[in-house]
């Protein structure tokens, strides 16, 4: 694993970039059932301007040089937001997710659980293939957007958003999400 990483804040990054790549081989002389070498790259930009305004940018690209056994593949469904967990899976991957973030004002009672809270509008693309399927390849983006509030606790980055499914009418495909990412792999 290599990382490049300049953000201002490991838990509540307002600005800067992250670059990691990360390698895995597996068989061969390291013995096992499966031989197998996986990459992933991920990019995240963070930015701010005019104080109150933030955007957010990762670009996940990830594959590996076989088939891989199901669970060293990769999945999508539980990134994509929008669409069922674990909907997409397969040995190819690649996603991306921006968003645009405006820090709300303090409240009295918001204060004591946030320490910084925000409206947010997202948008996720992706998709997750074999590449031994040949009906199926990185043109075949699945896409949401969604709309929601976000806050930093003393925890970690509590979320609550409404995403609409893209690939859906309107009228379906929707779906609430509450998410706390805590931090823990940092």
């Amino acid at each position: 694993t290599a990382v490049l990483d300049s953000r201002n804040d490991t838990y509540f990054t307002l600005s800067g970039t992250r670059l990691k790549l990360e390698g895995e081989l597996a068989g061969g002389a390291l013995g096992g059932d499966h031989g197998f070498a996986r990459y992933d790259l991920s990019l995240e930009r963070w930015d701010s301007f005019a104080v109150k305004h933030h955007t957010y940018f990762w670009l996940k690209v990830a594959g590996a040089d076989v088939g891989l056994p199901f669970q060293r593949s990769y999945t999508l469904g539980n990134t994509l937001r929008g669409h069922d967990n674990y909907a997409y899976s397969g040995d190819r991957m690649v996603l991306l997710q921006s968003a645009y973030g405006y820090s709300l004002p303090s409240l009295p009672v918001i204060e004591y659980l946030f320490l910084r809270w925000q409206a947010e509008l997202i948008y996720e693309a992706g998709t997750a293939f074999y590449n031994s399927d040949p009906l199926q390849d990185y043109r075949d983006l699945k896409q949401d957007a969604g709309f929601g509030f976000s806050g930093n606790t003393i925890l970690g980055r509590l979320r609550l958003h409404l995403f609409q499914n893209l690939d859906k009418s309107f009228h379906s495909g929707r779906r609430l999400t509450l998410t706390l990412e805590m931090n823990l792999n940092e």
